[in-house]
């Protein structure tokens, strides 16, 4: 099934801030971790420490599953599900531009994955 665009998907793309990035553990496990994110129109890319274990899953196994959170309610449900490749000249995050940090620590310039949508599962 090719990607489709539907307006749900395209309004979690363009306002949610938070998105949930499911990898796979060298071992096979699923890794789901919060990630910062930027929808192109084409492509997800998503932010991540340096050397952060999400980056090594990538390296080693490119399918992952992109979420987002549902309603208060438990509906409007989005998983896509893409391959992610290690991009080293993504734009910076809108919060790496305006200068802030996480958690009081101030972030080197993160590394990014961009994902190539494959398959959205609305429910």
């Amino acid at each position: 099934m090719a990607f489709e665009l539907t307006g749900r998907i395209e309004r979690h793309l363009a306002s949610d801030l938070i998105a949930w990035l499911t990898t796979v553990t060298p071992a096979g496990r699923p890794a789901p971790r919060p990630v910062w994110f930027v929808w192109d129109g084409a492509a997800i890319t998503i932010y991540s420490l340096n050397n952060g274990a999400k980056l090594r899953h990538i390296q080693a196994n490119d399918q992952v599953a992109v979420h987002f959170n549902s309603s208060a309610d438990g509906g409007d449900v989005v998983v896509i599900s893409g391959r992610a490749e290690r991009v080293p000249d993504a734009p910076p995050h809108l919060s790496q531009s305006a200068g802030l940090s996480t958690r009081g620590i101030s972030m080197a310039p993160p590394s990014s994955a961009r994902v190539s949508p494959v398959t959205p599962s609305p429910r």
